[in-house]
């Protein structure tokens, strides 16, 4: 049997979240990147110090700190700006599978796709979309997660709670380690599967792909 029902046309919405979404998630990890390493505070000020030095600058107190973390501030500031946009995407996927069309809402493509797991002929494939399936889950949990702390850290960054703020910062820091694994794990997965059995992932994406 050919027709596979839990695939479906991807909506101009859906392809439309996806790709925004990529790009927001490869700005903010770009502003994790460099606010943690190219403009870190602590060890960029160790530089500036050094540079001012040169230039005959001894000014008291040593402003060395002060003004690299100004300029690690105006990244961490596009972080957040970068964040609450994710938090609008996210809630326009919701939007997006509550008002599709039934059958091409993600939990009811994975109801089918188990129903199609029994039958013998379909069983490979459908196993496949139903593994990919669980992956996704697990993205859009550590999405909330991220976006969740990333919230609360918006809003409680001064708190006098200094070690609440420490753990939910971790919490929040390791939620962005996992995604970048997530993407390398999305990446390679798309990459084999192109090579293998399931052609024009990268293109239905793009231009919507079919219903069979």
């Amino acid at each position: 049997m050919n027709y596979k029902p839990f695939y479906q046309k991807n909506s101009r919405s859906l392809r439309l979240w996806h790709w925004t979404t990529a790009i927001v998630i490869g700005l903010l990890l770009y502003t994790v990147f460099v606010g943690k390493f190219s403009l870190n505070p602590f060890t960029n000020s160790f530089t500036i110090h050094d540079r001012l030095q040169q230039l005959g600058v001894n000014a008291t107190p040593d402003p060395s700190y002060a003004i690299a973390e100004a300029l690690s501030k105006n990244v961490w500031n596009w972080h957040i700006k970068y964040g609450y946009a994710l938090t609008g995407l996210f809630v326009f996927r919701v939007i997006i599978e509550v008002f599709q069309r039934p059958r091409a809402r993600f939990f009811k493509k994975m109801k089918t796709a188990l129903l199609f797991a029994r039958r013998k002929e379909d069983r490979k494939t459908a196993r496949h979309f139903l593994i990919v399936r669980l992956i996704y889950i697990l993205f859009y949990l550590l999405l909330a997660a991220i976006i969740g702390t990333g919230l609360w850290l918006s809003f409680n960054r001064r708190s006098p709670q200094v070690e609440l703020v420490h753990s939910v910062k971790q919490i929040h820091e390791s939620c962005f380690y996992f995604l970048l694994l997530f993407i390398l794990v999305h990446i390679v997965g798309i990459i084999t599967a192109e090579r293998k059995s399931y052609k024009n992932i990268v293109s239905n994406m793009i231009n919507g792909g079919t219903d069979t």
